[in-house]
């Protein structure tokens, strides 16, 4: 008997697929943007300005209290309006319905053979996986135990722990990472103290995205390619960092397996879950770009890639649905950066003031030790440098040559191209963006190559046919030499961070136990940023009242300086000393003027 394609119910177009996911989408944005604006009144919304106090210049927009209510009616609206259109054109219609059926069943296929796919693996090789990601996890939570805070610190001080609005909305310093830091105010919620909220939910994403890596390319590379891709980039001294105090980058890493996955699964041939792709390319574009921007770099290599290879097999549906997932892309992110927009202003996502525009003479002159190191970062070994990545590209180059002249069995070859290309160009199209901005992003930006720098590397150790028994002990050993140095070399950092950082947890300590010290004077603004955001680690809910300038009225008992810098006048005979910190009696009178309520932050 011949199977026949189930026909589609009559008025289903493909156009209502794509209307679909753009009502779809934009509600939920909208919806998420209306939620933020709706958890604050106008005043509490006036209340952020101020909070970073390090910058006197910094300020939020002035808006009035109708318009802060204009806006949140609009945005209101504007989800009400779609999700409306999305309920009227989806299920409350035939067509709609098959749609919605017909991706949900997609999606369940995927569960499906993921699982089923799982459940053929030999016990041996469950219990490889099982051990090398309960070793990574373990290491991962020791790190995240004895890690000393850094930048995690100052999204929870001066973000999370202030709400949801100034999670999304306040966006000094920059607070570039609002995904991430949206998801510590949730844990924030359950427990306020400083791991649970900041460290517990990196080292649960890290995990899932672990999952990720190597699920993406189980199926498409076999068992051992893709535990050695997954394996070696997580183990990279800079993952462990990340992956203990980083923020964002590891959901980025996260979502851009997501991306790639959309993206392989559109450009294969034959039948697939299209419907479930483009879905997939849309919602991680949209989340990669609210967790951080620059998530621009995975999602400009996925989107011009795609684009290319439609514009070469001449796909012009295929590039029109391209630039429509991009629309969407774009569209869907700047609904949820609404919030930092109206509250903050346009300015403040246009221009970070850590990653600035160079002069072409200066950004020229850098680029080629920035490179070298960024790439060594990414390897594992900043002092081999590009080096080792020009030798994976020597390698897969000869692999592609090989390729090209028929010399690899169909299924090598089918891997090289379908994945391999891909993941070149995802290594490589990042310059190309650096380039057109003439800056140089921190390496912790691009960690999301490394997943694709070791795809390579899966990729010409397959064609050296690793698999031989001899062969396969030399790469085992290999790895466990890796390993070992990754991790020696992240808890040597550790180590030396902690010595570092010991004379200011000190004296955050000596203060903690002297409260009848303060308030204390610390007219160093680095002192008392750290101080500060040590109290609020320490203990998120007490009242730490330390102040970079006397406020009118209030009588200093101590003052904090840094060895050797100018002591305020007033300052008195030395009270406790550790490192270059010196606290001493301040016996200055308070100064004159009316009473000033101060800021506890």
């Amino acid at each position: 008997m011949l199977n026949r394609k189930k026909a589609a119910p009559p008025g289903a177009r493909p156009g209502r697929f794509w209307l679909l996911l753009a009502l779809g989408s934009g509600a939920l944005c909208a919806g998420y943007a209306a939620l933020v604006l709706g958890t604050a009144s106008w005043a509490e919304a006036r209340a952020l300005d101020g909070l970073y106090a390090l910058d006197d210049n910094w300020h939020i927009r002035a808006f009035s209290p109708a318009g802060w209510q204009r806006a949140q009616r609009l945005l209101a609206g504007l989800a009400a309006g779609l999700g409306a259109a999305w309920l009227a054109l989806g299920p409350a219609t035939g067509p709609g319905r098959h749609e919605l059926r017909a991706t949900l069943a997609q999606g369940q296929r995927l569960v499906g053979r993921e699982w089923g796919q799982w459940g053929r693996l030999s016990r041996a090789r469950r219990w490889v996986f099982g051990a090398q990601l309960g070793a990574l996890t373990a290491v991962r939570l020791y790190l995240g135990l004895t890690t000393p805070w850094n930048d995690d610190a100052a999204s929870y001080g001066f973000f999370v722990r202030h709400g949801l609005l100034a999670v999304s909305a306040y966006y000094p310093i920059p607070n570039n990472h609002l995904l991430s830091n949206t998801i510590a105010w949730v844990f924030y919620q359950l427990q306020p103290g400083f791991w649970w909220t900041m460290r517990l939910p990196v080292l649960l994403i890290s995990t899932l995205a672990t999952l990720g890596l190597y699920m993406a390319m189980r199926r498409r590379l076999g068992y051992w390619p893709a535990l050695l891709a997954a394996g070696a980039s997580s183990w990279v001294a800079l993952g462990l960092y990340q992956a203990a105090a980083g923020r964002a980058y590891w959901l980025t890493i996260g979502l851009t397996v997501g991306l790639f996955c959309a993206l392989l699964a559109l450009l294969r041939p034959g039948p697939g879950a299209r419907r479930l792709a483009w879905v997939s390319l849309v919602a991680t574009g949209v989340l990669g770009l609210y967790a951080v921007p620059t998530f621009a770099y995975a999602l400009g290599s996925a989107l011009t890639w795609l684009a290319g290879q439609a514009l070469w097999q001449r796909r012009w549906a295929l590039l029109a649905r391209a630039v429509a997932a991009g629309a969407l892309i774009g569209g869907g992110a700047v609904l949820l950066y609404v919030p930092a927009l109206f509250v903050s202003g346009p300015q403040v996502l246009l221009a970070n003031p850590f990653v600035q525009p160079l002069a072409a003479a200066d950004f020229w002159r850098q680029l080629p030790a920035h490179a070298w190191i960024t790439e060594g970062f990414l390897l594992g070994q900043r002092g081999l440098g590009a080096a080792g990545t020009l030798l994976v590209l020597g390698l897969f180059g000869y692999l592609l040559w090989r390729w090209r002249a028929g010399r690899l069995a169909p299924g090598l070859a089918r891997q090289v191209r379908e994945v391999g290309l891909p993941a070149l160009w995802f290594v490589g199209w990042p310059y190309a963006l650096l380039l057109g901005q003439r800056v140089l992003p921190p390496e912790r930006t691009w960690l999301y190559k490394a997943w694709f720098g070791y795809l390579l590397v899966a990729l010409v150790l397959a064609g050296w046919r690793w698999h031989r028994p001899a062969r396969r002990w030399l790469v085992g050993l290999a790895a466990a030499v890796f390993v070992l140095y990754q991790v020696t070399a992240q808890l040597r950092d550790n180590r030396q961070a902690r010595r570092r950082l010991a004379p200011d947890g000190d004296m955050a300590a000596w203060l903690a136990r002297h409260p009848q010290a303060r308030p204390v004077l610390v007219p160093d603004d680095g002192i008392w940023n750290w101080q500060t955001l040590q109290a609020h680690v320490n203990d998120p809910r007490q009242p730490w009242a330390v102040d970079r300038v006397a406020l009118p009225g209030v009588r200093y008992g101590y003052v904090l300086t840094r060895a050797g810098a100018p002591a305020p006048a007033g300052t008195g005979s030395l009270v406790f000393a550790v490192g270059t910190l010196r606290l001493a009696r301040y016996n200055a009178p308070p100064v004159a003027g009316p009473p000033t309520a101060r800021k506890h932050y």
